[in-house]
């Protein structure tokens, strides 16, 4: 199984079509935001110093745009549009490569999350089976108080894994982005991790909530973020951490991704600091799991497009960092996050 999860910023069919330099194309990268996509989700070879040789078997895009915005109602405008042509370029990959017998994708119906933004989900049908349900595909409610969560509601979309008969539920978030001052900044993303510990289908506190789930998307902050609790009126301030409730007793979700590991993009060069942090800036981006019986193997990885960029028609020559200049502005034109990958 391989899933993989990125953020698109702001993602529509306009984007798709986006022009990349020709120093990227020519190196066999792709030419628009499309084809740079499908690169990296199809495994082309330039990308298999990075990730494994085999395509996806889903993926997931945060920031998908929605011509909606209330919550838990059907995704309208350039979303289903987007994700049909994202499916069709996966599929016609496919079909050049002649894998059909084991790849061939089909997309979930998107539901809104948030104010005009919804999730992608391209999945493999040959790996999974989905059934469109009301349990199958919902926008989740923190459980205590019966209301969507502030800003993006995570979205869940539960399969069948076609070699073992296993439920697997997939769950998408993007939380608030950091603001304020030094100490509180990351208050308010970490405040909503904190609430995905209040929802019962994300704690499986039901016996019939215990099936394999992988949590992922942007979460705009990382397992080691804090912020600052009690400064003022001469409290003694302490520390609250913002994946504590999910990644503790009884919840016990999991990451293989290292602490911190940088996933959003710099706007420009810092020179000044070693790479990664020259070109990435914070460790907003992840996948955790949460499975009776995690399988052998199981890794969570970056897919740093940027550092590990090769000439492909240079024999795999480096492109990082004599064009480093270059490769995150047109990084820029797909996104502003580095995909991750979960494979096992």
């Amino acid at each position: 199984m391989k899933i993989i999860c990125w953020n698109l910023k702001n993602i529509g069919q306009t984007k798709l079509t986006k022009k990349l330099s020709p120093v990227l194309a020519a190196a066999g990268l792709g030419s628009d935001s499309l084809g740079y996509m499908m690169k990296v989700v199809m495994a082309d070879t330039a990308w298999q110093n990075i990730t494994t040789a085999s395509p996806a078997d889903v993926f997931v895009i945060i920031e998908l745009k929605s011509g909606g915005k209330a919550k838990g109602a059907i995704s309208t405008g350039t979303s289903v549009p987007t994700l049909a042509a994202i499916t069709s370029a996966m599929n016609t990959i496919a079909t050049g490569r002649g894998i059909t017998a084991a790849y061939q994708y089909a997309y979930v119906q998107p539901l809104v999350t948030g104010r005009h933004e919804c999730t992608g989900v391209i999945y493999n049908t040959k790996a999974l089976t989905y059934t469109a349900s009301a349990t199958s595909t919902q926008v989740l409610r923190n459980t205590a108080t019966g209301t969507y969560l502030a800003g993006r509601t995570p979205f869940l979309v539960e399969f069948t894994v076609a070699a073992t008969g296993k439920r697997l539920r997939l769950v998408s978030v993007h939380a608030p982005p950091p603001q304020g001052k030094p100490g509180m900044r990351f208050k308010i993303p970490i405040q909503y991790t904190q609430e995905l510990a209040q929802i019962d289908i994300l704690t499986q506190s039901a016996p019939a909530d215990q099936v394999d789930l992988c949590l992922m998307g942007d979460f705009n902050c990382s397992p080691a973020s804090t912020y600052t609790v009690g400064a003022t009126g001469g409290k003694k301030p302490k520390n609250s951490a913002g994946f504590s409730d999910l990644m503790s007793s009884p919840n016990s979700y999991a990451t293989q991704l290292a602490t911190p590991t940088l996933t959003s993009c710099r706007r420009t060069l810092a020179n000044t600091n070693p790479a990664p942090a020259n070109y990435l800036s914070e460790a907003y981006d992840n996948i955790l799991y949460k499975m009776a019986s995690p399988p052998i193997g199981l890794q969570t990885k970056q897919l740093d497009t940027i550092g590990n960029a090769r000439d492909m028609a240079s024999g795999g020559a480096a492109l990082y960092p004599a064009k480093a200049r270059m490769l995150l502005s047109n990084f820029w034109t797909v996104s502003d996050h580095i995909g991750v990958v979960l494979t096992y």
